[in-house]
Parts: structure tokens; sequence; C-alpha cells
């Protein structure tokens, strides 16, 4: 109680508007929200325990209609708190999720009950958000979207989760919002398909596809007219499974003159690369790539002629990436980078290449990346070995700026060492579970 205190007594000088910002903030934060997967559990909405705090904070709380606009839907409690949601939310524009993660499947009165009372707020939604256990529920929901028409709806999410049975990890939602969603723009699917020609889907500024199994998979000419339907897309994320892409066809290139950060996981991560002309890439995620995968990639890269292919590319993250010693091309391509993180990855290789090396003419071979200034390293490596890169770096006038590494020690001898060239500002141990 007196650690509460001690927290809250300060934001009491706070000006309500400020008060009301924090407050809006707090409750749309996913690690301050209530687990309501379980029917036990009793915890309360953020809203609700903001009110509950001071006559202050109440006030401030009940006058805020933007606090009650982020509406998550249990399949079990707090009953209530949908209904008091949508009423304190009043005409602000709301974001529903619909969260039916739970191993019973509810009945069909229970799924009617729910819709019974976020439906006739249609016109107001920002966010449609719905993930499940169970691929019947999402057929069921996605017949009543079927024909609605929602004039201001800009984020949807349709989330199968894969905890059902083995003939339950895929379905398809024929048809949705064909009354129109004119301000859709941010689409998110976990191994639902969707009616990919729908008008609904055109105009969009991000496409996150994940696990899309068997039948579910875009084809080819699916994947080129939603991309195309999109030219301003900036966001790409794909994972797992998406497209079905033959080895033995040659596939027309996809423009994707606006796309800004691209994710691309799974086993077809070398054909999409070349798949999408991407000139203004910024970001680029490689996730979940073998090492017959990354060695495939660095060999296409060594043979291209298409050098300057990623001119605007800045950041580079390996994330689960059995890395093998990168070639020539693939340094040369991604040579712009100036941000390089490496998470669960080998990456003995990397941070070979990133010291010059002398050559046996008595010259030096120049660090590669030669632009990278941020390195944050999740992976385990010897500190005397990543020093000799920060320094060496430093002497042949490539210097890192920002260096993060979650080790599993780092005693005070290379922390004093790593401040002759960097500013740290902490030091970080992976603990077993991370």
């Amino acid at each position: 109680m007196v650690d509460l205190t001690a927290l809250v007594a300060p934001m009491q000088y706070l000006p309500d508007e400020l008060l009301a910002t924090i407050f809006q903030v707090a409750s749309r934060e996913r690690s301050t929200g209530p687990d309501w997967r379980y029917q036990s559990s009793k915890q309360l909405p953020v809203p609700m325990v903001i009110s509950s705090v001071s006559r202050r904070w109440r006030h401030v709380a009940l006058t805020t209609p933007g606090l009650w606009a982020h509406i998550r839907v249990p399949i079990w409690r707090p009953r209530n708190w949908p209904r008091f949601a949508l009423e304190r939310s009043g005409t602000h524009p709301i974001d529903v999720i619909l969260d039916y993660r739970n191993h019973q499947c509810p009945t069909a009165d229970s799924i009617q009950t729910t819709l019974s009372l976020v439906l006739p707020h249609v016109q107001r939604w920002n966010g449609f958000t719905l993930i499940a256990d169970h691929g019947m529920i999402l057929k069921a929901i996605g017949q009543q979207l079927a024909d609605l028409h929602c004039p201001t709806l800009r984020d949807l999410r349709f989330s199968l989760t894969g905890r059902g049975t083995q003939t339950d990890q895929h379905v398809t939602i024929p048809r949705i919002f064909s009354g129109g969603a004119p301000h859709l723009t941010h689409v998110r699917v976990d191994s639902v398909a969707l009616a990919w020609s729908s008008p609904s889907l055109t105009g969009l500024t991000t496409l996150d596809l994940r696990w899309l199994w068997s039948d579910t998979k875009l084809s080819y000419d699916q994947f080129q007219i939603l991309v195309l339907n999109s030219p301003g897309l900036t966001t790409l994320i794909l994972r797992g499974c998406y497209v079905q892409l033959s080895p033995t066809n040659q596939y027309p290139i996809i423009q994707t003159p606006a796309l800004r950060h691209l994710e691309i996981s799974g086993d077809s991560v070398c054909g999409m690369l070349w798949l999408l002309d991407t000139p203004a890439l910024q970001s680029l995620v490689l996730a979940n790539v073998d090492e017959g995968e990354f060695r495939e990639l660095g060999q296409s890269l060594q043979t291209t002629t298409r050098r300057s292919r990623y001119p605007s590319l800045r950041s580079l993250t390996l994330l689960n990436v059995s890395t093998s010693q990168p070639t020539e091309g693939f340094l040369e391509v991604l040579s712009t980078i100036t941000d390089l993180t490496i998470i669960n990855s080998a990456s003995d290789g990397f941070v070979h290449v990133l010291r010059a090396h002398s050559c046996p003419n008595g010259t030096y071979k120049p660090p590669a990346f030669p632009q990278l200034r941020c390195f944050t390293l999740l992976h385990d490596v010897d500190m005397e070995t990543l020093f000799d890169v920060v320094e060496n770096r430093a002497r042949h006038g490539c210097p890192l700026r920002r260096l993060v590494v979650y080790a599993g020690s780092l005693n005070e001898q290379y922390k004093a060492l790593f401040q002759q060239y960097l500013t740290v500002d902490g030091v970080y141990y992976r603990t077993e579970d991370q």
C-alpha cells in the first residue's frame, strides 16, 4: 500500500488532460491487461482499476470516452464489462477484440449473445480482432460479418491458434464486409483464408499472412493481385506457409514501390525475396531459416547483377537463422545497413565478417557493413571476440555507436573496455527462459 501511494502521489499534480492520455495508453498496453482465458479469473479491466484509485481519477476516467474504447470480450468473465464499456465509450471509435482462446468451444447461442452486443456498433468500429482455438467460431462469426458495411474499420485480424485438433488447423471465411470497408488498411490472418479478391482487401498499407496451411495457401496469382491492389503497401509480413510457389516455375516479378518493412520466414525465403521488387525497402527481417535455405540465399545474391536492389535498406534482423559464412554478394547487396540484429541465430560467421582482415599483400579487407552503427546480439558470444570487433571497427573508421548484448555474463573488466568505444546504457543478462 505504501508503494502504491508513493506511485500515485506525484501523478496528482498532472493536469487532467495528461492523466487521460496516460490512462488511454495504459489501457491499450498488452502487458497491463487482464488474462481472461480462464473462468476463475477475477482480474478487472484497466479502466475499472483506474476508476477505483481516487475520486479524481474516477472523474477523469468517466469523462474520457477513449479510455473505454478498447473493448476486449472474453469467452468468460467479466460478463458485464463489454456492455458497460460500449456505453461509456459514447460515440468514440472502438476496437473490438473477441477472445475465444479456450479448449471449450462455446455454444452458438453464446456466440450470438456476444455479437448482439457489438454488431449494433459496427458503424464506429476502428479495429476488429477475432482470436479462437476452434475454427467453427471463426466460421460462425465470419458469416455474421459477410454483408456488413463498416465505414470506419482500419484494422482487421482473424487468428486460429492451432490449439485445436489436427483437423482444426485452418479455416476459410468466404466473404467479409461485402457492404464495404473503405478505410481498411491493416489486415492480419493466422491460419485463416479470406476471399482474397474482395474489394475490402484493396488499398492496404499492412498485410500480415501467417501459417496458411494446405488449401488455404495463396496461389501466385492470388498473391500478385492482392499486392498489386495495394500500391501503397508499406509493411508485408509472411510467416511460415503463405504462398504456394513451385521451384520449377518462373514467376513474374511483383512491384512493391512503397514497401518499407518486409519480414519473411519459412522455406520460401529465397523465392519470395526474388519475387518482390522493393526499391524503397528500409527494414528486412529473415526468420526461421535453415542453413540450406540461407546458403541458397547467399549463393543467389553472389551471382546476381542487381547489386543495387536494396538501395534504401537500413535495418537487417536475423531471427532463428542457421547462418553459414555470408557470401561476398550477400554482404554487398546488404551493405547499406546501419542496424543489425541477430536473435537466437548462429552468429559466429557474422561476428567474424564485422571486423577488418589483413590480406597477403599487406593491405586490409574492410569490415562488412561499413555504415553499421547499431549492433544487437541476443545470442551467446565470446566477449573477447566481440570486443575485438568493436575495437577493430573503430580503428578502421567504421565505429559502432550502440551495442546491445544479452549474454550469460559480462564482467566489469569488459564493461570498462567497451566504454572506451561505446556509451554503455546498461548491461542485460539473459535468463533461462529467454
